[in-house]
């Protein structure tokens, strides 16, 4: 049976901050929800709908096989329940409001010497991409190809430029890194950042 893809769902997926849509080959997407999804940044895509026929006889799997399983499901983050980013409320007037506790960081980026920056997307209008980051104990090699400012929430954050001048912030500063730019983002802690993006 088909499903018909409206703009209430795009509108959910964007209350609860998804960027993807996974609709099966016989959804309908209709145009208002494509032209929705282009506007909230959701990619919207298809995926095959198959039978499979089940691989082993529910009737042959023994108790230690069954324990096995359970271990292995309770242990792997996100396959019992799905991983919300965050929690929001969304007024009719457009304001959204972020529960601060509930934000997880649950993408990372590995820089060349594989030091780690965990970070969250949290908001895209038009040109400027807001969200969370968070360093711990890191030398960070930043170098993006878009204008960033951040503000320190919590911690310390060290930044070095190309040619060795040192910054130093505390919880309250701002710093804006310019693109193109090369910089050494040391946290000698546990340090939370928000950060703007300003895409071209």
């Amino acid at each position: 049976m088909k499903k018909l893809i409206c703009a209430k769902d795009i509108e959910q997926c964007h209350e609860q901050g998804l960027h993807t849509l996974v609709v099966d080959s016989k959804s309908i997407v209709t145009s208002l929800a494509k032209d929705l999804a282009e506007e909230y940044g959701i990619s919207i895509q298809q995926q095959e709908t198959a039978c499979v026929e089940p691989m082993l006889d529910l009737n042959q799997i023994n108790q230690d096989q069954l324990v096995a399983l359970l271990k292995v499901l309770l242990q792997t983050p996100g396959i019992l329940t799905e991983q919300i980013p965050f929690q929001s409320l969304t007024h009719e007037s457009g304001l959204t409001q972020i529960k601060g506790k509930t934000i997880q960081l649950l993408h990372e980026k590995i820089d060349c010497y594989g030091q780690k920056l965990c970070y969250q997307e949290l908001s895209k209008r038009q040109s400027v991409v807001t969200g969370r980051m968070q360093l711990v104990q890191t030398n960070y090699s930043w170098k993006e190809v878009t204008d960033y400012q951040i503000d320190v929430l919590d911690g310390e954050l060290t930044v070095t430029t190309d040619n060795q001048n040192v910054f130093h912030l505390i919880s309250g500063d701002t710093i804006f890194l310019p693109k193109e730019k090369g910089f050494l983002l040391t946290a000698l802690d546990d340090t939370k950042l928000t950060y703007l993006e300003y895409k071209d």
